[in-house]
């Protein structure tokens, strides 16, 4: 008897919807992290040329082609014929919508996708090595500035976000490898829930600013206004 249950009266272009928002913001975030580690890199180890290389305008180019060209990989599995993948509820994973009468149980828009993702993500990894080395190297110097302090906890957030999307692109790009693996299909889909949890949740354990607003606001919520005296004799 399976351990997991869940609803399964939803037609295939529900399934089929949910997996193209999914992999949208997956998309976006996998473009979004590498820029960002090297946004990290750029910051430690050339401090100097940041300025000149990230100004408001570049931040804005790349930010409108991290969410344009997760439109286009989106697009790519509905425009090109027998692409499609879908949510099996029955499987706990994203599965290739067959169309007869092909015998190809595979999409080779998602195999290319998600060795792309793969390989964006690495090299996510490796920039933040690098920093990692910079980080470290300016730490025993006792060169540690505000700034340099504040670039460190940034970097310690991008590095988790990047550490768990990579392990979920590893546990796809073996899924996909071998397929009968059923256990394995179920982990990958539960550790990608967990990487956009913890993309979440780094932004607020590493950012003191987002802690005091949400302090703030809690606390507004939980605790009674002062009652205004204004007026009052």
């Amino acid at each position: 008897m399976s351990s997991f249950s869940q609803f399964r009266g939803f037609p295939p272009s529900t399934g089929i919807a949910m997996f193209a928002i999914s992999y949208f913001f997956g998309c976006h975030a996998c473009v979004m992290h590498q820029i960002i580690s090297v946004n990290r890199m750029i910051a430690v180890c050339f401090p100097l040329k940041y300025p000149t290389i990230f100004k408001s305008k570049l931040c804005k180019v790349l930010i409108s082609f991290c969410w344009t060209q997760a439109f286009f990989v989106i697009l790519m599995y509905h425009v090109i014929p027998c692409q499609m993948i879908g949510f099996s509820p029955k499987l706990y994973e994203y599965v290739f919508v067959k169309c007869e009468p092909m015998e190809r149980d595979f999409s080779y828009v998602g195999m290319i996708v998600n060795r792309t993702c793969f390989a964006i993500c690495f090299s996510a990894i490796i920039a933040d090595a690098v920093t990692l080395i910079r980080i470290i190297i300016l730490t025993r110097s006792g060169a540690v500035s505000k700034n340099l302090s504040r670039d460190i906890r940034f970097f310690f957030q991008t590095t988790i976000q990047n550490i768990t999307m990579m392990v979920a692109l590893t546990m796809i790009v073996m899924v996909n490898n071998s397929p009968d693996q059923v256990y394995i299909q179920i982990l990958d889909f539960l550790f990608l829930i967990v990487t956009h949890i913890t993309n979440a949740l780094a932004l607020i354990v590493f950012n003191p600013e987002v802690r005091s607003r949400i302090t703030r606001y809690i606390t507004s919520s939980i605790l009674p206004n002062p009652v205004s005296t204004t007026g009052l004799v």
